[in-house]
């Protein structure tokens, strides 16, 4: 059944629509919140090109790797200021975001949505700062008063963070040598694999993950998995496996997980 009152979940992009949109010297934000959309030209960043071929955009700016040219998806960004496709573009997909955002959040009960709102909000603690106004390069540890249980904050003691790159209820990631499959056996009542895994990774089962990163620690005790942290709809915490870091002969290798 389809819900007549939704909105269009993939509104058109004026730069995909009209390839010649974007051009050399426009400013430009990345993502489409109202924080971003109404960023002033010291967070906006300077389109260097256009390969309209690729669909791609070159970008210079001070939060683009320290000023250096970056490239990205055309869809990625839009004019900062000045420009009513843009605008428009920017609302129907806060209107979009706002819908999908909601209809996910009827899906848990009320312990997960405590759970889930409260470490996306509170539950890293700072520890660093790169001083880009995206949030890249900062590091995070989990918060004393994080609500986790206390086996939890016992694992991830000391371990480094990085800021959530998902929608809520996305709260961490982490490449910190944590036995995962090990911590997840011994507390299945509150720490699971995300159930999405294998559509996320192309096939590759949990099973098969764990029989990886078993083989990686063999050869290598600081053997790691790149993971992101998210909640469930019961309060779960669920773990979604991205990377495999390990070292063999003092080289290091990292694995993706879907390849």
């Amino acid at each position: 059944m389809t819900n007549d009152s939704a909105p269009t979940l993939n509104p058109p992009h004026p730069g995909i629509v009209d390839p010649g949109h974007f051009a050399a010297g426009d400013r430009v934000v990345f993502g489409h919140d109202s924080v971003s959309h109404t960023a002033d030209t010291q967070t906006s960043i300077v389109v260097s090109g256009v390969a309209t071929d690729t669909g791609c955009i070159a970008l210079r700016g001070a939060h683009v790797a320290g000023g250096d040219v970056y490239q990205t998806s055309i869809g990625n960004v839009l004019h900062a200021t000045g420009c009513d496709a843009c605008d428009q573009c920017a609302a129907a997909r806060q209107r979009a975001d706002t819908y999908e955002y909601q209809e996910q959040r009827s899906l848990f009960n009320d312990n997960g949505l405590a759970r889930a709102d409260a470490l996306r909000e509170n539950g890293l603690a700072v520890l660093s700062s790169a001083g880009r106004g995206c949030g890249h390069g900062d590091t995070y540890t989990l918060a004393a008063d994080a609500p986790v249980p206390q086996w939890m904050h016992t694992a991830l003691a000391g371990v480094v963070f990085s800021a959530p790159e998902g929608p809520w209820p996305n709260w961490g990631r982490t490449d910190a040598p944590i036995d995962w499959p090990a911590l997840i056996a011994a507390h299945p009542d509150g720490l699971d694999v995300d159930p999405g895994v294998t559509d996320d990774l192309h096939g590759a089962s949990w099973t098969s993950i764990v029989e990886a990163f078993a083989l990686a620690r063999s050869t290598d005790p600081q053997a790691a998995l790149d993971v992101c942290l998210w909640v469930d709809t019961d309060s779960t915490v669920l773990v979604e496996p991205a990377y495999l870091h390990h070292c063999v002969e003092d080289v290091g290798r990292i694995w993706h997980l879907n390849n």
